[in-house]
């Protein structure tokens, strides 16, 4: 009965050791790609002067993606693209608050750099964008406008 205990206990732990020993360090070169997908809030404000200011939020679905490649170990560059749409968001202006029916998006695109820190495999990493919101109402009518962040 010991022995079977025994058996069982090494065999759970076994998954747990690495497989082999490498003398390697990782590292991370070459080609790179990264893809997000998720779900969150989208809020966004816009202010014509100290009083007047519109805010729209509500929930939010986001989609996105890099694609580049190592110019030096664990340096990335990349260009990405990504956007983010909320359908029906809450309207706030001036102290009132509506729900329209619209859907309101941002689409960006541009260029970034990601750093690894190894051995830990953490990055750091930061893309400046040109994004453009726009807006949609039922009748499939849309208003586009531009900036960057």
């Amino acid at each position: 009965m010991y022995r079977l205990a025994a058996a069982l206990a090494v065999a759970t732990l076994l998954p747990a050791l690495p497989a082999h020993a490498s003398l390697i360090e990782n590292q991370h070169d070459g080609f790179f790609f990264r893809f997000h997908l998720g779900a969150g809030h989208f809020d966004a404000d816009w202010r014509d002067g100290p009083a007047d200011s519109l805010s729209v939020g509500g929930r939010s679905a986001h989609l996105g993606f890099a694609l580049g490649g190592a110019i030096a170990r664990n340096l990335i560059l990349f260009g990405e693209v990504t956007s983010e749409a909320a359908a029906n968001p809450t309207y706030r202006y001036m102290g009132f608050e509506d729900e329209l029916g619209t859907t309101v998006g941002l689409f960006g695109y541009g260029p970034g750099v990601a750093w690894y820190l190894m051995p830990l495999n953490l990055y750091l990493s930061g893309t400046a964008l040109v994004m453009h919101a726009s807006e949609s109402d039922e009748e499939a009518v849309s208003r586009w406008a531009g900036g960057t962040a």
